[in-house]
Parts: structure tokens; C-alpha cells; sequence
């Protein structure tokens, strides 16, 4: 079957109606956009509204599920109006892949809200100190993309125990984890987290 950038039929998604009708107000918004380095708050209503940072979210949750093709053209029609916006819609509905890693029920307790946004930092950046309970991650993660309007984020950290980067039995090179922690916003463009994390 063939499809068109930013055409939607009656068979497909209400998700790709939504954001294919939020063209308009992307594009009114393109100069605050590239000024704020952000997307407005306004636009991350609008796409969540939309159903589009929940579209990955399984229906057995009350997500969309959209399967991987219908993703990539809702996230096409959105970068159609600014490619920002399409690029901070693909980070931040990953909140439906990254749950799939989890603990479902705690993956539940995270997303009882199954359309907010996740923000993500690739680079072991961040630091995730063992505790009793879990882990406490701290750190500075540059380029968070969607960080501003995400209420968690899957952050890159190197696993300590103890003062020593925890060591695999094999190579004793330091773990690597990426971590979800609920977000606290200090310096613009960076994101910063120093709270236990009783997941794990």
C-alpha cells in the first residue's frame, strides 16, 4: 500500500489525524521554537492531547500500540511542520519501548498515565550509586532532547558500589545502566536528578 507524508485515511490512526492537524499551530510556533531551544508548552499539551508520546503505550494498558510503521508517519508529519517537533515526538514516546524492560507492575506505577513523555540521554553521563533500596542516580545530562516537557527520563550512568564503579566479573570494565528517574530541571538544556530511585 502506499501512503503520503502527512495524509491520513479513514482507516488510519486518530493519533495521525491529531498530529497532522496540529500542523498548523507547529508551524505559528516555529520562531518561538528555534528561540527557546524548546518546544512550548502549549505544543507538548497539544501532542500529548494528541495521543502522541503514548502511541508505542500497549492497548492492554490503554495505549494506541500503533505498530512501527504508523509511528514513523505520525513522527513524519510532525517534522513536516518543524523538525524539532518530530524529533522530540520520537524520543518522547518511548516510554512504550522502555517499559517493555521494566517490571510491569512498576512499569505501571511509573506510567499510570500512559501519554506522557519520556525524555532520554544516550551517553553514561550520570552516575547511579547502589543504596539499599534501589539506586540513586545523580548527574548532568546535556541534550535531553524533550526534557522540558517529559516527566521521565531514561538516563546513561555508570554503576557504583561503594566508591568504585561496580566491575563485570569478566574485563573489569565498569557497568553501564541506563536508568528511568523522575525529573528535576536545574540549568536550561540540562537535566539534573539526585533522588533515591526505589526501582530496580
Amino acid at each position: 500500500m502506499t501512503y503520503f507524508a502527512g495524509e491520513a485515511g479513514p482507516e488510519d490512526s486518530p493519533v495521525l489525524h491529531a498530529a497532522i492537524l496540529l500542523a498548523e499551530q507547529i508551524r505559528a510556533a516555529r520562531d518561538e521554537i528555534e528561540m527557546g531551544r524548546r518546544i512550548p508548552q502549549s505544543i507538548s499539551v497539544a501532542m500529548k492531547e494528541a495521543g502522541v508520546f503514548g502511541m508505542a503505550m500497549p492497548r492492554a494498558w490503554g495505549g494506541p500500540e500503533l505498530d512501527p510503521l504508523v509511528q514513523i508517519r505520525v513522527i513524519e508529519a510532525l517534522a513536516m511542520a518543524d523538525g524539532s517537533v518530530g524529533w522530540c515526538a520520537m524520543i518522547g514516546c518511548d516510554s512504550g519501548y522502555i517499559t517493555a524492560f521494566l517490571d510491569q507492575d512498576v512499569a505501571r506505577k511509573m506510567y499510570a498515565d500512559v501519554f506522557v513523555a519520556t525524555g532520554a540521554a544516550a551517553t553514561t553521563t550520570g552516575k547511579a550509586q547502589r543504596v539499599p533500596d534501589g539506586y540513586r542516580v545523580s548527574g548532568r545530562f546535556p541534550f535531553v532532547s524533550g526534557c522540558h516537557h517529559c516527566e521521565w527520563a531514561w538516563l546513561g550512568c555508570a554503576v557504583f558500589a561503594g566508591w568504585r564503579a561496580a566491575l563485570q566479573r569478566q574485563g573489569g570494565a565498569g557497568n553501564a545502566a541506563m536508568l528511568s528517574a523522575p525529573v528535576a530541571m536545574r540549568d536550561p538544556g540540562y537535566l539534573v536528578h539526585d533522588r533515591a530511585l526505589r526501582y530496580r
